[in-house]
């Protein structure tokens, strides 16, 4: 015959076991997302570094050339992507900062 106690005993470790792994699951998610967004802010600084450095030679070859038509054409295509890529990544970079400020404090 199952008593007081024993139901006690039986809730007592129905809620050790599913808090515990809970718990351990949410800290390894949070170390996991951490993680991940410390790898996404790494990459979108690298990403944007080298799109600046792509619209910078892209002015200098669009000054250089003034003469050369096809030469201040390769220019303006490395001043467009160069600033584009800038765009996007900053706006992921935003996108990370706000998700990791939401979700993360």
């Amino acid at each position: 015959m199952i008593t007081f106690k024993t139901h006690k005993i039986v809730l007592g470790t129905l809620v050790f076991g599913l808090t515990v792994p809970t718990a351990f699951a949410y800290a390894t998610f949070r170390t996991f997302a951490l993680n991940l967004i410390t790898i996404l802010n790494s990459a979108a600084v690298f990403i944007m570094g080298l799109a600046l450095v792509f619209f910078i030679i892209g002015v200098v070859r669009f000054m250089l050339s003034a003469g050369n038509e096809q030469g201040r054409s390769q220019g303006k295509q490395l001043i467009i992507w160069g600033t584009v890529v800038l765009f996007v990544m900053v706006s992921v970079w935003g996108i990370v900062g706000i998700i990791n400020n939401t979700f993360f404090g």
